[in-house]
């Protein structure tokens, strides 16, 4: 998952955090006064600005299937609150797309890739993991010359021991980059369902 954000109104954030507190507590099996959401930060200097401490949180989710909690992680993001949103956005993203009835939260400045998310939820799935930033490590090549342009190359594991990379052409920005190698890797899993279908 790809986010990138200008700075959104605070109620944003309480938003997606809210509706994913009331997705969980719908179908706890706890009873109503037991913490259902448990919410951790790790902190890095220098990976989205070259200065600046940076935020990834992960939640854990309690109560939907018994004493398991189901543990999500959030990309990397210049405050706890982009964190927290960002991780509480991917979860309700992740249980919408598995089928469940869930309520996203309104569209906020925050660009959110459709392509990024969909690779990331047909990795998800092909190793048998959560969707998390983890998932996926993205490196950037940058063109020579006055016109910089970006080539994005993602790379993940299928299966024990099995690494997988697949990279972009030269884009305007990283972003167009990251969502073009998404395309080109789902382009690739639709020729492997076609495959094993015929």
């Amino acid at each position: 998952l790809f986010i990138v954000a200008r700075d959104p109104p605070a109620k944003d954030c309480s938003s997606a955090v809210s509706l994913l507190q009331e997705f969980v507590q719908a179908r706890c099996e706890f009873c109503a006064h037991q913490k259902i959401l448990t919410w951790t930060f790790e902190e890095h200097v220098g990976l989205l600005n070259d200065k600046a401490l940076n935020f990834r949180s992960t939640v854990q989710l309690h109560g939907l299937r018994g004493d398991h909690p189901d543990k999500f992680c959030g990309g990397w993001q210049t405050s706890k609150k982009k964190a927290q949103r960002d991780t509480a956005e991917r979860v309700l993203w992740y249980f919408k797309t598995a089928g469940e009835n869930v309520v996203l939260p309104p569209a906020t400045n925050t660009i959110v890739s459709d392509d990024i998310l969909k690779l990331q939820g047909w990795v998800a799935k092909q190793s048998g993991k959560p969707p998390s930033s983890d998932l996926l490590v993205w490196n950037f090549e940058e063109s020579s010359g006055d016109d910089k342009q970006y080539r994005a190359t993602v790379s993940f594991m299928l299966g024990a021991a099995c690494a997988q990379h697949f990279c972009s052409g030269f884009l305007p920005s990283k972003e167009q980059a990251m969502i073009d190698t998404s395309r080109r890797v789902m382009w690739f899993a639709s020729l492997i369902a076609d495959d094993s279908r015929g």
